[in-house]
């Protein structure tokens, strides 16, 4: 009886590991997942999903944090650093080519001026096609007219080859 209990323990275990490699392996960028989780503190046992995301950033950067806040944080998580998370600030006066007032996410907020678009994007060296998704990570941080912070949006971003 204890032979069978321990193997039906060690079957469960071995399922389990399975599962968790072919999540980590098989469906996504294992490089991407884990830059994220630093960047963000999420921690192993979480999924990476553009809601965990929004949702570890909101516990360090409450909405209504100042513009200073904001660029601390980002500051703070290492982004904007190098080519694979570069920020750029998009002003609503500056943004002739983007269709402002059509933008889905800012039906409720009208007086934003501001974005901060974060990426983090994937390694191009680490793509093997038929074998990981090619997706980068999106942040976008709405800054108000009072410079403050009144929404966070996240999403993944599916790119092709």
């Amino acid at each position: 009886m204890k032979f069978s209990n321990l193997l039906c323990l060690l079957i469960v275990k071995f399922v389990i590991f399975l599962y968790g490699a072919g999540e980590y392996f098989w469906r996504s960028d294992p490089d991407l997942k884990r830059r994220v989780r630093n960047h963000f503190d999420i921690p192993f046992y979480s999924r990476v999903t553009p809601d965990n995301v929004k949702s570890s950033i909101l516990r360090k950067l409450p909405i209504n944090s100042t513009l200073e806040e904001v660029n601390q944080f980002i500051e703070k998580q290492n982004l904007g650093k190098d080519n694979l998370t570069p920020c750029f600030w998009i002003n609503k006066q500056d943004a002739k080519s983007y269709n402002w007032e059509q933008d889905q996410y800012l039906t409720p907020f009208e007086n934003v001026q501001y974005r901060i678009i974060c990426r983090i994007r994937h390694k191009d060296e680490l793509i093997v096609l038929g074998f990981s998704r090619i997706v980068d990570y999106e942040i976008v941080f709405f800054i108000d007219s009072q410079n403050k912070l009144r929404l966070v949006h996240v999403k993944e971003d599916f790119t092709t080859i």
